[in-house]
């Protein structure tokens, strides 16, 4: 069975929180606001190609982001940001490996982001941890794991895009 569009961020965020705690990582700068052109990704971003609006994606993507210790983020009209607080465990291993700060908790992120372009519209998904440090900026920290990347592009292929 197939699950319904509306079900498909649901099945995104649990399988993310639940691959991402054991992949190995790599630390890069702040996520860049604009959504990166097609073949220019980092690890933990698919991309796909829809036909039309994908607002209800968005939407559908927004309302399933309601579990413990999640909130939607909506810095635009075409992204949604979903954050979730870790487990208090793996919260600790984030703050200690990478000088992270208990003031400001790091935060698992899985976001979408739609751009128009000729054929449709570009949608980026991705997933990363941000670890809020003291006297830094902001460390995101990319999960490199095929399991989660693959999750993804059917996440989007099932939601009525064609994976990039």
């Amino acid at each position: 069975m197939r699950p319904t569009t509306s079900a498909l961020p649901v099945l995104a965020i649990a399988a993310l929180s639940g691959c991402t705690a054991q992949a190995p990582a790599v630390a890069v700068p702040p996520v860049p606001a604009a959504a990166p052109a097609a073949g220019e990704l980092w690890p933990g971003q698919r991309q796909a190609v829809f036909d039309e609006n994908p607002s209800a994606f968005l939407a559908a993507a927004r309302a399933a982001c309601n579990g413990p210790g999640q909130s939607p983020v909506v810095p635009s009209p075409r992204t949604l940001r979903c954050e979730t607080l870790p487990t208090p465990d793996i919260a600790a291993t984030l703050i200690l490996l990478y000088g992270g700060t208990v003031e400001a908790l790091p935060v698992y992120v899985v976001s979408f982001t739609s751009e128009p372009k000729d054929e449709g519209y570009v949608v980026t998904a991705d997933s990363y941890v941000i670890v809020p440090r003291a006297d830094e900026a902001d460390l995101v920290v990319r999960l490199v794991d095929p399991e989660v990347e693959a999750a993804m592009t059917d996440l989007l292929a099932a939601a009525g895009g064609r994976p990039l």
